[in-house]
């Protein structure tokens, strides 16, 4: 008697990663049909696929001076992912959507710095990357 074993999980190899990058379009139907190529589940396909986006969106902003991601920022003010997060859920620091998640504008950060200085007491933020914050001209709204 053969059992039936369910498939948990996936190892993905660069050329499926690739594939998920070209062909994915975030419709169900190009997870379905991406799934049946590689033989797995179409949710393990959107996952990983939305993941590689994400990851690829990530860079394209890393290359943009004016576009901060949730690390850079951490990074920047000395601060941990949760502290940027709780001020972006408090409406302190504004977000904007891009493909594959958000980034803060560097006007936003600007005026983040300006408005809420108290909250970068006692975190060690990079100095040099502040005075270039800081020096950046703000757009007028």
């Amino acid at each position: 008697m053969t059992v039936a074993t369910k498939k948990i999980y996936h190892k993905w190899t660069a050329a499926e990663e690739e594939l998920l990058l070209n062909e994915y379009d975030g419709s169900a139907e190009s997870a379905e049909m991406l799934a049946k190529k590689l033989d797995i589940n179409p949710e393990w396909v959107r996952r990983k696929a939305n993941r590689l986006l994400n990851a690829e969106a990530s860079d394209g902003v890393a290359d943009n001076p004016s576009f901060f991601t949730v690390d850079d920022i951490c990074y920047a003010l000395g601060v941990p992912a949760h502290k940027v997060n709780n001020w972006i859920a408090i409406g302190a620091l504004r977000k904007e959507r891009v493909p594959g998640g958000f980034v803060v504008t560097r006007q936003e950060l600007k005026r983040f710095f300006f408005k809420f200085t108290g909250e970068l007491e006692g975190w060690q933020p990079k100095p040099e990357i502040l005075k270039d914050i800081i020096q950046s001209e703000i757009k007028n709204d």
